[in-house]
């Protein structure tokens, strides 16, 4: 690098220094020399596609199109690499920077108004910038003048929004102290202004059960948990965090269980006083899924038989209302996760694709990202990348749609640079099984989960002893629900390496996945076990 950098001698030799820029992180400066390269020799396609990587890198990802484009011009078209770099970067343009462009044009168009800097957060959290939408938040809730219910509204849902993205950090990174404070004046806000908002209400209480959660104060959940069951007792999300404090066998469990009974007495009184309304009978059906759930997670006899007998009446009602022609999408929502939790995904994903033609439905942006998660649990990222676009454009102050399709983004990124490089690798020999475990686990990200298995299959076969692929083939069959075979390729991995600290956490988790689903916790010595195997590996230095 010194000698290029003391005198390069021409177009050659900057490009050979912009490659060595660019491989050490100087991207600026790699930017810099490919365009005196390029300044020297226009014609040279290959230049172009090089500049175009460093741009995508540097996040100009619009010079970078042009930049790839004008290789292809050049050359009458491109080889594999510099096309999938020009693919990725125009799914990128389009789904990220441009609808980032967009939200802050919005901003500077309202004057800044709560609703514009929500969905400019929003957008942001397409490329990752939580610092950023963080900020756009704290403004959108800052005091305002403005007119009392167009801005008040606004606040609502921003207020919802950051309590939501103080869920995405990691637990050792939540500003405990600040994320209850804000969230705590939020709710107060919400509670003076815009009362009886109870789908709302219930959402900003959960991630404020989940900031409590993550900080290790579970009796601030779990009265979070309870005010949002009250506040809206058809969200299945509620029952989820419920049932996690009833499977651990916690004690605030009980708070909990009192809050999802007298939802579900309250839910059975409602349609019992008018049986014939459709909405009572469709509210009743939400609330007996949430309580299957509920009492599913817990290991006493009586609450499996509860769960069954509720789950039993959930399936009558939903499948009355889907039967008798009515195009509820809302309960179709309901019904396809009741199948795909019955392990009846097929079933799911076509009345998926009924509800989301109806003309309910396609106004709807929870059918719009239910379908695109579906489409991205089964491998197919294009699709849903384009899919959770809609789905935004009906709802963009909704921040879970943007982080769902951040990450469809990225792992379709992931999965074409992953592909890219084991053909590249593989050619004239076979390649090996760190290249086939790369690849099996870009697959496994993108959900082709058979597709990972091949590969995961090819570096065992290439390389046997190998155990980061036995612990990655360990989590292919852990998501078939193929919980021994899993549980035996992650025993496998730690027989060949007992300091992989990954394998030590994964056999963790598939005993606790085993013992929920029992209702046996025989195996928490053994849990308890692997999960301080893993803390000492992952740390060495802090084993004590």
């Amino acid at each position: 690098m010194r000698r290029l950098e003391a005198a390069p001698k021409g177009p050659e030799d900057l490009a050979s220094l912009a490659g060595l820029y660019h491989r050490a992180g100087r991207l600026a400066e790699a930017d810099a020399a490919m365009r005196r390269a390029i300044d020297l020799a226009p014609e040279r396609p290959d230049f172009h596609t090089r500049r175009g990587a460093v741009l995508y890198d540097l996040g100009r990802v619009a010079e970078a199109v042009r930049s790839l484009q004008a290789a292809r011009d050049l050359s009458g078209g491109l080889q594999e690499e510099a096309e999938a770099q020009l693919s990725l970067a125009t799914l990128t343009l389009r789904y990220v920077v441009e609808p980032i462009g967009a939200a802050e044009e919005e901003v500077r168009r309202t004057g800044g108004s709560a609703e514009a800097r929500t969905a400019l957060a929003c957008a942001l959290l397409l490329r990752g910038d939580l610092a950023g939408a963080l900020r756009e938040l704290r403004c959108a809730l800052a005091p305002s003048r403005r007119a009392a219910a167009a801005e008040l509204s606004g606040r609502r849902t921003a207020a919802t929004a950051l309590a939501f993205l103080y869920t995405l950090m990691p637990s050792g990174r939540v500003p405990f102290e600040r994320a209850v404070r804000e969230v705590t004046r939020a709710l107060r806000a919400r509670e003076l202004a815009l009362p009886g908002d109870a789908p709302e209400e219930a959402r900003l209480l959960l991630h404020a059960g989940e900031i409590y959660e993550a900080a290790v104060h579970e009796e601030g959940a779990a009265a979070c948990y309870a005010r949002a069951l009250a506040a809206d007792p058809t969200d299945p999300a509620a029952y989820d965090v419920a049932a996690r404090f009833a499977a651990a066998g916690a004690p605030e469990a009980g708070v909990l269980r009192e809050a999802v009974e007298r939802a579900l007495a309250a839910a059975r009184g409602e349609a019992e006083l008018r049986p014939q309304d459709p909405a009572a009978r469709r509210r009743l059906a939400f609330v007996l899924l949430g309580a299957a759930r509920f009492f599913a997670a817990s290991p006493s006899r009586a609450d499996a038989a509860s769960a069954a007998e509720a789950l039993s009446a959930a399936r009558e009602i939903l499948s009355e209302r889907l039967r008798g022609g009515d195009h509820d999408a809302t309960a179709a929502l309901a019904f396809a996760d009741l199948l795909e939790r019955e392990g009846e995904s097929g079933q799911a994903a076509l009345l998926l694709d009924r509800a989301r033609r109806w003309p309910e439905g396609a106004g709807s942006w929870r059918v719009a990202f239910e379908w695109a998660a579906l489409l991205m649990r089964t491998g197919r990222l294009r699709e849903a990348v384009a899919e959770f676009e809609r789905a935004r454009a009906l709802a963009p102050t909704e921040p879970a749609i943007a982080h769902a399709q951040r990450l469809a983004i990225a792992n379709l990124r992931r999965l074409e640079i992953e592909r890219f490089r084991f053909r590249r690798a593989g050619r004239g020999q076979a390649p090996t099984a760190e290249e086939e475990l790369r690849m099996g686990l870009a697959h496994l990200a993108a959900g082709q989960v058979e597709e990972a298995m091949t590969r995961l299959r090819g570096a065992i076969a290439s390389e046997p002893e190998y155990a980061p692929a036995h612990d990655a083939m360990g989590l292919a069959l852990r998501r078939l629900g193929r919980r021994e075979e899993a549980e035996a390729a992650f025993r496998r991995a730690l027989e060949i390496d007992p300091s992989l600290a990954p394998a030590h956490r994964h056999l963790a988790e598939a005993r606790i996945d085993e013992a929920s689903s029992s209702g046996d916790p025989g195996d928490l010595p053994e849990i308890v076990e692997e999960l301080e195997a893993y803390l000492f590996w992952q740390r060495p230095e802090r084993g004590e």
